[in-house]
């Protein structure tokens, strides 16, 4: 639940920053995302990809 709440308050930050959506990444993504505060939820998107999809496009690349 720390994790969680450490996790919401980066999201409130983002999202403070005008960020509209946000994308947890990793391993612990799908365990933390369901203790995530309730407003939260609608913010969060799903991957697109990746981190190898991340990485090619960061360098303006498209393997897949």
């Amino acid at each position: 639940s720390d994790a969680a709440r450490r996790v919401g308050d980066i999201v409130r930050a983002l999202l403070a920053k005008g960020v509209p959506r946000c994308c947890l990444l990793g391993g612990m993504a799908p365990v933390l995302a369901p203790y995530l505060p309730q407003e939260l939820r609608p913010h969060l998107a799903s991957p697109r990809g990746d981190a190898l999809d991340g990485a090619l496009h960061g360098a303006g690349l498209r393997l897949r």
